[in-house]
């Protein structure tokens, strides 16, 4: 079988979709599966010329990862392939004005994937948002989700004692949804550090939009207690050492971070948004909270004041991680390709 994936983003910059490809290259060349990624071009008329050649390359299968682009130029290539065509949506809709005006693209979307694409999501909450934000409405789907390599948790801290809680997040310092879930959760910090002195805040992320993160950090007086760190290759160290995971990104798709999060056993705090739910079963192996920061903020008080629970998040955030792990993952997407050779 010989595969091609096409993505807007490099497998080696920073983002949930990068990781993605880095990892599903990995491992079905492990399994000795001809697998290689094909990095659009910014230049339109470069990307199409090399998506030409993608196509006459005969390949077993093209599957184009978050690149509605890609999916105009396959289609109008059809004719001329051999090649059976998959797409796989990563992100949630933009509910912005700009996308508003875009319908006659997503007419022209909804019928070229349900005519020449096989589709997968990693949420199912992603299409329910298409539908309704654009009309989107793909007839046959899997759901896949994105996955991780889980690690052994018997070398981590997995009790927390009351001399000290470390809570960490991850997330780029782009989009604003992703910014504004930062703020949040920066404000419900604020508000617990009012009432606990012994807790700190490690954000991990870059990006062009950290002048805001920095500036409300300085506005909250929060500089000694919340630390950022930027550009760090592996978060292995710090998750180690923490105890509480929060994750507050408003728009997720299928967040590894989350993912990474529970398989070092720390207890997870997740806002209840987009495709979070997907990952998390409230209370059992994980919080999920409301989407504002009075409910972040009750949710890190109540496991801070109750460190039973919080222990028993952190043993529990294991319990299903193994339906997660890219072992089982790449196994979903070996059955979905052989099933779109057999059709």
């Amino acid at each position: 079988m010989k595969v091609i994936l096409i993505t807007p983003f490099s497998e080696f910059s920073k983002g949930g979709i990068s990781t993605h490809i880095r990892n599903f290259k990995k491992h079905f060349i492990f399994k000795g599966i001809d697998c290689q990624v094909y990095v659009l071009s910014n230049n339109r008329f470069k990307a199409f010329i090399e998506i030409i050649r993608l196509v006459l390359s005969n390949s077993d299968i093209i599957h184009v990862h978050s690149s509605f682009f890609a999916v105009f130029c396959l289609s109008a290539l059809k004719p001329f392939s051999t090649s059976n065509y998959c797409f796989t949506f990563h992100t949630q809709p933009n509910n912005s004005s700009s996308q508003k005006s875009s319908y006659l693209k997503y007419y022209l979307l909804n019928f070229l994937l349900n005519k020449y694409f096989n589709i997968t999501t990693v949420s199912g909450s992603i299409l329910n948002n298409f539908a309704s934000i654009f009309g989107l409405n793909i007839q046959k789907f899997q759901v896949i989700h994105s996955g991780v390599d889980f690690e052994n948790p018997s070398n981590y801290k997995i009790t927390t004692h009351s001399n000290s809680i470390k809570i960490i997040s991850i997330g780029l310092f782009e989009w604003d949804w992703k910014v504004q879930g930062h703020l949040l959760a920066l404000k419900a910090f604020k508000k617990l550090q009012d009432n606990f002195a012994n807790i700190s805040f490690h954000l991990i992320g870059s990006g062009s939009k950290e002048y805001l993160i920095q500036n409300e950090i300085s506005k909250l007086n929060l500089t000694k207690s919340v630390h950022i760190f930027n550009n760090i290759s592996n978060v292995k160290d710090l998750l180690v050492n923490a105890d509480i995971y929060l994750h507050t990104g408003l728009n997720e798709g299928c967040s590894l971070s989350i993912l990474e999060a529970r398989s070092f056993n720390l207890c997870t705090i997740v806002v209840d948004s987009g495709g979070n739910k997907d990952l998390i079963q409230n209370n059992i192996n994980g919080i999920l909270c409301d989407p504002n920061f009075y409910s972040i903020y009750e949710s890190l008080k109540n496991v801070i004041l109750d460190l039973d629970t919080l222990n028993r998040l952190k043993k529990d955030s294991i319990l299903g991680i193994h339906e997660f792990m890219w072992e089982n993952i790449i196994e979903k997407y070996k059955c979905f390709y052989l099933n779109v050779l057999n059709e």
